[in-house]
């Protein structure tokens, strides 16, 4: 006799196998810059498929990592599943049922019994009963439910719990994820569903804006032409050198539902541009800036630029006139060229500040400082030039002499420029005769006392510089004081 076995049972073992717990979340992209001052943040449903039977007084808790709860109660719903069961035909009997016993055996599952040998394909079951549960208690970062209600099996039906909210500041603090996970015991504190994938990420976090210096300044100033234009090739006379600053939208947040709103931004570039002064007027004038300093902005952008009266810091400011689109601003600095103006380029590392504006999604105008004192490149020289840290002039019986030595075939210009110990400057000033080729020049404290108009008894660190190739001229330096031996300066050569 043909063993006899319920639908039920045939459909597990030939079809289905065993579930497993399982958490699903669609994440949600949150913009620090965006969610700032948010009331709250929205979290997505979090969709559980559970393994096992519930029964009344079991507990069901979600846990949250990377942020804290709100006060906001969430809910937690229940749902049955369909699947269709396909099967093999069993090995055991003759078969032989018709595709409408088929429909009838779904029809009237689970407690239709088949024989074995019957094609069992293509059943629709609908999983479980319903399950009831009521918030029990909660922590900064978890919620925990009892089951108060269960009408049959819940082996492989859904909860899903919704409502969930996250506190803004604890979700904006750190770049990162956030993760929900789901644990499930019965009233004596045994662990059920305790298999399968138990945790999901529910929200990724990450800064909105970046930016980075893409385009260094790096131009070599050419002595051959007076410092007053860089290094060119041999056909074309280089007078620009361009500062990039890009600004970046994060992409992995596009359709968030918190993003900011770009409407500007703020660049200040610092370093020496005192060569923009260009005539006998003390200050860079607005003229001479725009002469020497432009910023191509986006078609539909507006810009203003302003220098500050010593003639060290550019400040930029951006408007967006483009629907929120950050723009990338290229900076070029022109020089007029070798015989126009007095002005001299000098050799100068920049640094440059980079500031966001935007709106967040409360619709509150903010900002974000992207870069600080970041690197913005250097300008250089291909003449020879060295820094003497201690040079104490106009002292009563103190010698000292600056040495320097041409071993090339090419004269140079010497320039003279210091600084005292509380912070005043002098110069530059070129002297009045070249350094010749294959010859010395000594220059005394005297001389720098006249050259750049020093107070007598006045500690100095004297920078020099001569415009010629680097590879030729040697700087060495003594100080002595009467009667006695010399000391070698202490002297830095700079590349």
């Amino acid at each position: 006799m043909l063993k006899k076995t319920l639908i039920a049972t045939a459909i597990t073992l030939a079809s289905f196998g065993s579930l497993a717990a399982v958490v699903v979340i669609t994440p949600s992209p949150i913009s620090i810059e965006g969610a700032a001052g948010a009331a709250t943040i929205g979290s997505p449903n979090v969709v559980v498929t559970l393994q096992a039977g519930y029964a009344v007084g079991d507990l069901l808790t979600f846990t949250v990592t990377g942020a804290s709860l709100n006060t906001a109660t969430p809910t937690l719903t229940h749902s049955n599943i369909t699947r269709t069961a396909v099967a093999d035909t069993p090995t055991a009997g003759a078969g032989g049922a018709t595709q409408a016993d088929v429909d009838a055996a779904a029809a009237g599952f689970p407690s239709r019994i088949i024989e074995l040998g019957d094609v069992v394909t293509g059943i629709t079951q609908t999983l479980g009963g319903d399950l009831t549960a009521g918030v029990l208690s909660r922590t900064a970062t978890s919620v925990t439910f009892r089951v108060t209600a269960v009408t049959n099996n819940t082996t492989g039906t859904r909860l899903t719990l919704g409502g969930l909210e996250l506190t803004t500041a604890s979700t904006i603090d750190a770049v990162g994820n956030i993760s929900v996970a789901y644990s499930a015991q019965t009233n004596t504190g045994t662990a059920i569903d305790n298999t399968g994938t138990l945790t999901d990420v529910s929200h990724t976090v990450a800064n909105q804006f970046t930016a980075t210096t893409t385009g260094l300044l790096d131009a070599v100033v050419d002595v051959e032409f007076a410092r007053q234009q860089f290094v060119g090739n041999t056909n074309v006379l280089r007078n620009t050198d361009i500062l990039v600053v890009t600004p970046v939208t994060n992409v992995d947040l596009a359709g968030g539902p918190l993003n900011a709103a770009y409407t500007g931004s703020t660049i200040t570039i610092a370093g020496n541009f005192s060569w923009m002064d260009t005539d006998t007027t003390p200050g860079v004038s607005a003229a001479e800036l725009a002469a020497a300093f432009n910023v191509n902005v986006s078609a539909n952008d507006t810009m203003v630029r302003t220098i500050n009266a010593t003639g060290d810091l550019i400040t930029v400011v951006i408007s967006d006139e483009a629907g929120g689109v950050v723009g990338v601003p290229t900076m070029t600095f022109t020089n007029l060229g070798a015989g126009v103006g007095r002005a001299v380029l000098p050799t100068s590392t920049y640094t440059v500040n980079t500031t966001l504006r935007y709106t967040t999604a409360a619709a509150a105008p903010a900002t974000v400082t992207l870069q600080t004192n970041a690197a913005a490149g250097e300008w250089t020289l291909n003449g020879a030039q060295a820094l003497y840290n201690y040079v104490a002039v106009g002292y009563a019986g103190l010698q000292n002499t600056l040495t320097l030595s041409n071993s090339g075939t090419r004269s140079g210009a010497v320039v003279l420029e210091a600084f005292d110990e509380a912070g005043n400057t002098y110069g530059p000033v070129t002297l009045a005769n070249e350094l010749a080729p294959t010859s010395n020049m000594k220059i005394s404290g005297d001389d720098i006392i006249e050259s750049l108009n020093v107070p007598a008894g006045t500690k100095l660190s004297v920078g020099v510089i001569v415009n010629a190739p680097a590879e030729a001229i040697d700087f060495s330096g003594f100080t002595q004081v009467v009667g006695t031996g010399r000391q070698l300066m202490n002297v830095v050569v700079q590349d």
